[in-house]
């Protein structure tokens, strides 16, 4: 893996981190997600949004504002 590649996909990850915990009050790491899942969306060239909402899909994941209005 090229050194470039490596940083793409440390800043490309690290935006999902982000996105995911403002949207679901969910990291990557309570997620379990490896690094091997979320680099074949990275390879395919979705963005950390695309691949966040791939999976909220499919997991069901609600929104923190969704959960929220429950309260």
């Amino acid at each position: 893996m090229k050194q470039t590649s490596h940083r793409h996909f440390a800043k490309w990850s690290s935006q999902l981190d982000r996105y995911m915990i403002k949207k679901y009050a969910l990291s990557i790491e309570l997620s379990g997600w490896d690094d091997e899942r979320l680099r074949r969306h990275f390879d395919d060239g979705d963005t950390p949004e695309e691949t966040v909402e791939f999976y909220a899909e499919k997991f069901d994941f609600i929104a923190r504002e969704d959960f929220l209005a429950y309260r």
